[in-house]
């Protein structure tokens, strides 16, 4: 059931991290997913094994990220902090795009 629950992590963080960069023009108006593109994503990120807070593994995997982010023409911003876990405090690192909205007026 862990091994499960871990698969459905990492599909879920590899659509939500490959989806910008799976399409022909992420922010544009006109948008295509590339499904094959998503699946060698995820592949790839599968292939850094298991990514613990503080692990070498994660850290590959945000310079990866970043590479992905900027290889597209975004400009990906990293956000380090220090959590405090059971285990001690562990640097962490957020990696996000603010991506600007078609149209500024729009509310959601």
């Amino acid at each position: 059931m862990e091994l499960l629950g871990t698969l459905l992590r990492a599909c879920l963080f590899a659509s939500l991290v490959s989806a910008p960069l799976a399409c022909d023009s992420p922010g544009g108006a006109e948008l295509h997913f590339d499904s094959e593109r998503c699946w060698k994503d995820l592949e790839h990120i599968v292939a850094f094994g298991a990514r613990p807070a503080g692990s070498k593994e994660l850290g590959e995997l945000r310079k990866w990220l970043v590479t992905e982010l900027q290889a597209t023409g975004m400009e990906p911003k990293r956000e380090a902090f220090e959590a405090q876990t059971p285990a001690g405090p562990i640097a962490m690192e957020n990696v996000y795009v603010d991506l600007a909205a078609a149209d500024p007026r729009r509310r959601w």
